[in-house]
């Protein structure tokens, strides 16, 4: 069913990955610059610490805020934003 088949996609979707793997995908596919202009508007506290995450982050949570704002300013879906995960988790250095 297709039901199945999407939680099949969500267990092999990774929870947490390394910061430079997400970076590495989203600037491959021309996003990065959208993302930092986004969070330039961020009204502060929140500006500073999502740049913080974004600038200075070790590993991203899937579900955390700055996936979920990440994921709403692109107009991603949650589908999409599994593909930037299991990409990002898949770069060989």
């Amino acid at each position: 069913t297709q039901e199945e088949i999407e939680q099949a996609f969500k267990d092999a979707t990774p929870t947490e990955v390394q910061l430079w793997r997400i970076r590495t995908v989203l600037k491959l596919s021309n996003l990065e610059a959208t993302i930092e202009t986004a969070l330039d508007e961020l009204d502060e506290p929140t500006q500073t610490a999502a740049k913080n995450v974004w600038n200075y982050g070790t590993t991203i949570d899937r579900y955390s805020q700055t996936v979920l704002f990440i994921q709403a300013v692109l107009e991603m879906t949650d589908a999409q934003v599994d593909d930037i995960f299991i990409n990002a988790e898949a770069i060989q250095i």
